[in-house]
Protein backbone atom coordinates (compact mmCIF):
# COMPACT_ATOMS: atom_id res chain seq x y z
CA UNK A 1 0.00 0.00 0.00
CA UNK A 2 2.85 2.11 0.70
CA UNK A 3 1.90 3.26 3.79
CA UNK A 4 1.55 0.98 7.25
CA UNK A 5 -1.74 2.39 7.97
CA UNK A 6 -4.21 2.22 4.93
CA UNK A 7 -7.28 3.84 4.26
CA UNK A 8 -10.21 2.66 2.12
CA UNK A 9 -8.86 5.44 -0.64
CA UNK A 10 -5.28 3.65 -0.88
CA UNK A 11 -4.37 0.44 -3.18
CA UNK A 12 -2.04 -2.45 -3.09
CA UNK A 13 0.35 -0.92 -5.82
CA UNK A 14 3.62 -2.39 -4.06
CA UNK A 15 3.32 -6.04 -4.61
CA UNK A 16 0.51 -8.78 -5.35
CA UNK A 17 -1.20 -11.56 -3.26
CA UNK A 18 0.84 -14.00 -4.71
CA UNK A 19 3.90 -12.45 -3.45
CA UNK A 20 2.54 -11.79 0.05
CA UNK A 21 1.09 -15.66 0.39
CA UNK A 22 4.44 -17.40 -0.78
CA UNK A 23 6.21 -14.97 2.07
CA UNK A 24 3.61 -16.00 4.24
CA UNK A 25 4.18 -19.78 3.29
CA UNK A 26 7.87 -18.91 3.51
CA UNK A 27 7.66 -17.87 7.67
CA UNK A 28 4.90 -20.34 8.20
CA UNK A 29 7.35 -22.86 7.01
CA UNK A 30 9.79 -22.37 9.99
CA UNK A 31 6.91 -21.97 12.50
CA UNK A 32 7.61 -24.79 15.10
CA UNK A 33 4.02 -25.00 15.78
CA UNK A 34 3.03 -23.75 12.60
CA UNK A 35 -0.84 -25.75 12.44
CA UNK A 36 -1.34 -23.68 16.16
CA UNK A 37 -3.54 -20.63 15.04
CA UNK A 38 -2.34 -17.04 16.00
CA UNK A 39 -3.17 -16.19 19.61
CA UNK A 40 -3.70 -12.37 19.98
CA UNK A 41 -3.55 -12.29 24.09
CA UNK A 42 -0.72 -14.46 24.32
CA UNK A 43 1.25 -13.56 21.40
CA UNK A 44 1.64 -17.27 20.63
CA UNK A 45 0.98 -19.91 17.74
CA UNK A 46 1.74 -19.21 14.27
CA UNK A 47 1.33 -15.37 13.19
CA UNK A 48 0.76 -16.09 9.71
CA UNK A 49 -2.53 -17.64 10.59
CA UNK A 50 -3.60 -14.76 12.14
CA UNK A 51 -6.80 -12.88 10.94
CA UNK A 52 -5.38 -9.51 9.83
CA UNK A 53 -2.91 -11.34 8.07
CA UNK A 54 -5.39 -13.25 6.13
CA UNK A 55 -7.27 -10.11 5.82
CA UNK A 56 -4.84 -8.01 3.80
CA UNK A 57 -4.62 -10.82 1.90
CA UNK A 58 -7.92 -11.08 0.88
CA UNK A 59 -8.50 -7.36 0.13
CA UNK A 60 -5.32 -7.11 -2.26
CA UNK A 61 -6.42 -9.87 -3.81
CA UNK A 62 -10.15 -8.37 -3.96
CA UNK A 63 -8.09 -5.45 -5.52
CA UNK A 64 -6.58 -7.11 -8.12
CA UNK A 65 -9.54 -8.92 -9.63
CA UNK A 66 -11.05 -4.87 -9.82
CA UNK A 67 -7.84 -3.81 -11.66
CA UNK A 68 -6.66 -1.72 -8.49
CA UNK A 69 -3.85 -3.45 -7.00
CA UNK A 70 -0.25 -4.00 -8.81
CA UNK A 71 -0.81 -5.27 -12.31
CA UNK A 72 0.69 -9.07 -12.71
CA UNK A 73 3.97 -9.55 -13.76
CA UNK A 74 4.09 -13.10 -14.48
CA UNK A 75 3.06 -13.39 -18.24
CA UNK A 76 1.32 -11.06 -20.69
CA UNK A 77 0.44 -12.00 -24.53
CA UNK A 78 3.28 -12.97 -26.93
CA UNK A 79 3.06 -10.10 -29.47
CA UNK A 80 2.72 -11.12 -32.89
CA UNK A 81 6.66 -8.91 -33.83
CA UNK A 82 7.98 -10.97 -30.79
CA UNK A 83 6.86 -14.22 -32.36
CA UNK A 84 7.70 -13.49 -36.03
CA UNK A 85 11.47 -11.98 -34.82
CA UNK A 86 11.87 -15.42 -32.87
CA UNK A 87 11.34 -17.86 -35.54
CA UNK A 88 13.53 -15.23 -37.85
CA UNK A 89 16.38 -15.91 -35.61
CA UNK A 90 15.75 -19.46 -35.42
CA UNK A 91 15.51 -19.58 -39.09
CA UNK A 92 18.70 -17.94 -39.83
CA UNK A 93 20.94 -20.99 -38.97
CA UNK A 94 20.54 -22.45 -42.55
CA UNK A 95 23.26 -24.73 -41.65
CA UNK A 96 21.65 -26.04 -38.71
CA UNK A 97 18.51 -28.24 -39.89
CA UNK A 98 17.69 -28.69 -36.09
CA UNK A 99 17.61 -24.65 -35.19
CA UNK A 100 16.00 -23.38 -39.04
CA UNK A 101 13.75 -26.18 -39.39
CA UNK A 102 12.56 -28.31 -36.64
CA UNK A 103 12.46 -25.62 -33.42
CA UNK A 104 10.34 -23.00 -35.74
CA UNK A 105 7.89 -25.95 -36.91
CA UNK A 106 7.51 -26.76 -33.00
CA UNK A 107 6.97 -23.46 -32.61
CA UNK A 108 3.86 -23.34 -35.16
CA UNK A 109 2.59 -26.66 -33.59
CA UNK A 110 2.45 -25.40 -29.80
CA UNK A 111 0.83 -21.89 -31.14
CA UNK A 112 -1.59 -24.03 -33.59
CA UNK A 113 -2.92 -26.47 -31.13
CA UNK A 114 -2.37 -23.90 -27.77
CA UNK A 115 -0.29 -26.55 -25.81
CA UNK A 116 2.58 -26.92 -22.95
CA UNK A 117 6.20 -27.61 -24.08
CA UNK A 118 5.81 -31.46 -22.97
CA UNK A 119 2.96 -31.97 -25.89
CA UNK A 120 5.31 -30.65 -28.41
CA UNK A 121 8.33 -32.70 -27.69
CA UNK A 122 6.97 -35.79 -27.02
CA UNK A 123 4.77 -35.80 -30.28
CA UNK A 124 5.27 -39.18 -32.20
CA UNK A 125 5.10 -39.64 -36.41
CA UNK A 126 2.55 -41.83 -35.98
CA UNK A 127 0.01 -39.39 -33.89
CA UNK A 128 0.26 -37.41 -37.34
CA UNK A 129 -2.02 -38.55 -40.03
CA UNK A 130 -4.32 -37.20 -42.58
CA UNK A 131 -7.65 -36.08 -41.52
CA UNK A 132 -10.71 -38.50 -41.98
CA UNK A 133 -12.93 -36.59 -43.72
CA UNK A 134 -10.82 -33.38 -44.85
CA UNK A 135 -7.34 -35.37 -45.67
CA UNK A 136 -6.94 -33.04 -48.60
CA UNK A 137 -6.53 -29.40 -46.49
CA UNK A 138 -6.39 -31.04 -42.70
CA UNK A 139 -4.33 -33.19 -40.84
CA UNK A 140 -5.26 -35.19 -37.45
CA UNK A 141 -2.66 -34.72 -34.36
CA UNK A 142 -2.83 -37.18 -30.85
CA UNK A 143 -1.50 -35.19 -28.49
CA UNK A 144 -0.93 -38.18 -25.79
CA UNK A 145 1.10 -36.25 -23.21
CA UNK A 146 -1.42 -33.44 -22.34
CA UNK A 147 -1.52 -33.07 -18.70
CA UNK A 148 -5.37 -33.68 -18.32
CA UNK A 149 -4.99 -37.08 -20.28
CA UNK A 150 -5.06 -39.73 -17.91
CA UNK A 151 -6.96 -42.88 -20.52
CA UNK A 152 -6.36 -43.28 -24.61
CA UNK A 153 -10.12 -42.38 -24.71
CA UNK A 154 -9.44 -38.58 -23.42
CA UNK A 155 -7.45 -37.99 -26.26
CA UNK A 156 -9.24 -36.12 -28.89
CA UNK A 157 -7.89 -35.58 -31.86
CA UNK A 158 -6.73 -31.92 -32.49
CA UNK A 159 -7.35 -30.43 -36.21
CA UNK A 160 -4.58 -29.49 -38.04
CA UNK A 161 -5.45 -26.90 -40.57
CA UNK A 162 -3.10 -24.36 -42.75
CA UNK A 163 -3.18 -20.48 -42.79
CA UNK A 164 -2.35 -17.98 -45.24
CA UNK A 165 0.55 -16.74 -43.96
CA UNK A 166 4.19 -18.68 -43.64
CA UNK A 167 4.39 -17.22 -40.05
CA UNK A 168 1.28 -19.30 -38.82
CA UNK A 169 1.20 -22.45 -41.49
CA UNK A 170 1.46 -25.29 -39.67
CA UNK A 171 1.17 -27.10 -42.38
CA UNK A 172 3.99 -26.14 -44.66
CA UNK A 173 6.07 -26.23 -41.86
CA UNK A 174 5.77 -29.88 -40.91
CA UNK A 175 5.77 -30.61 -44.38
CA UNK A 176 9.56 -28.75 -44.71
CA UNK A 177 10.34 -30.15 -41.48
CA UNK A 178 9.51 -34.03 -42.64
CA UNK A 179 10.90 -33.45 -45.95
CA UNK A 180 14.20 -32.80 -43.87
CA UNK A 181 14.28 -35.49 -41.73
CA UNK A 182 12.72 -38.40 -43.86
CA UNK A 183 15.27 -37.39 -45.98
CA UNK A 184 18.05 -38.13 -43.60
CA UNK A 185 18.68 -41.30 -41.99
CA UNK A 186 17.17 -40.21 -38.96
CA UNK A 187 14.81 -43.28 -37.79
CA UNK A 188 14.02 -41.52 -34.02
CA UNK A 189 10.24 -42.20 -33.73
CA UNK A 190 9.47 -38.21 -32.36
CA UNK A 191 8.17 -36.10 -34.68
Amino acid sequence: YGTPSPTDNDWPTFCRSTHLEQAKKGISYFMPNKHIPWNVEHNSGNPTRSIPVLAVIKAVKKAEVRRQGRPSQAKRDLKRMEYKKTLKLFQEHRNNPRLCRTIPTMMKVHFHIIGRGDDITNLETVDLRLHNKFGDIALQLKVSWSKNVMEERQCPDQLLIGAGDPDFCVLASLASHLESKLGSSNTNRYL
